[in-house]
């Protein structure tokens, strides 16, 4: 199976589990595939996806709706450094 098919496979597993799965299986998820693919940005649509739906506001992060992106944009950004530098990740 090519690449770029297997991606457009698991990205709609992904959208459709938002809906299925509760948060903290995303965050397993989304730790999983962030390695797993190069530049997997889609992480970030898939957390505004679950703040616009199921987003509420949180007190302690000072009112802000967006905590599954803040999430999203945190293990994204983390990805990319510790790709550089952990020796055993190839891309």
């Amino acid at each position: 199976m090519s690449p770029k098919i297997l991606r457009i496979i698991i990205d709609a597993l992904l959208f459709i589990g938002i809906f299925v799965f509760p948060g903290y299986i995303f965050v397993i998820v989304a730790l999983a595939l962030v390695f797993y693919f190069n530049s997997y940005y889609e992480i970030l649509i898939a957390g505004f996806i679950i703040d616009s739906v199921y987003g509420v506001s949180l007190d302690m992060f000072f009112g802000l709706n967006f905590a599954f992106t803040l999430y999203s944009a945190i293990i994204f950004l983390t990805s990319l450094y510790l790709k550089k530098k952990l020796k055993f990740y190839q891309n």
